[in-house]
């Protein structure tokens, strides 16, 4: 949509955009179905379209176009200033509606790299895409801690299995010495008895 709107722009500004059929201008305007305001190369604002008037009343007010963005449109400035703009990056901003936090992302695009007659500030709105992101974030912080809790909860009965074990080894270990040392003494009395009488035998 995007790229279809600036091309669209592009070709009607060519010739100045104050001069456009108002009939020509709302069926363009049409194809936004977000915010959008239009400046020209000294950030004076040439046109906006309802959505934008929705996000700043006083774009609405007589007297805005012609006016410089951050006059006509303070409130938006102040989040998506046309400097912070002017890389084409889009950018993710905070903007209160009706009484409501939206999140949009604002990204500026010329209307003509050649004509140099101005540029489009589009607000995209992502606030379900963010509120999305922050629930994936929210429950990737409580599996953190779940898998810490159990972490915790299983080292202590791992460290006392692990003791148990090792007095196990322990034990057998004597109890493998103490084995040895009765089968070492069985066959030293089984020499003790059978020595002489097989002395005798001889």
């Amino acid at each position: 949509m995007g790229i279809f709107t600036t091309g669209a722009a592009a070709a009607v500004f060519g010739d100045g955009f104050l001069s456009i059929d108002p009939v020509a201008r709302d069926v363009l305007f049409e194809q936004f179905t977000d915010p959008v305001v239009v400046v020209d190369e000294r950030g004076r604002v040439l046109d906006h379209n309802a959505e934008a008037e929705a996000l700043c009343e006083r774009l609405g007010a007589a007297g805005a176009v012609g006016e410089r963005y951050e006059r006509a449109c303070p409130a938006l400035a102040a989040v998506a200033p046309l400097s912070a703009l002017e890389d084409g990056r889009p950018r993710e901003v905070t903007v209160r509606v009706a009484d409501e936090r939206r999140h949009y992302s604002v990204q500026r695009t010329p209307l003509s790299p050649r004509s140099g007659v101005g540029s489009t500030v589009v607000f995209t709105d992502v606030t379900d895409l963010v509120t999305y992101r922050r629930e994936l974030e929210r429950q990737n912080e409580q599996l953190d801690q779940f898998a810490q809790t159990v972490t915790h909860d299983l080292r202590n009965p791992l460290n006392v299995a692990q003791g148990y074990l090792e007095l196990l080894a322990d034990d057998v270990a004597a109890a493998e010495a103490r084995g040895a040392a009765d089968s070492e003494t069985v066959r030293e009395r089984f020499r003790a008895v059978t020595t002489p009488t097989l002395g005798c035998r001889r």
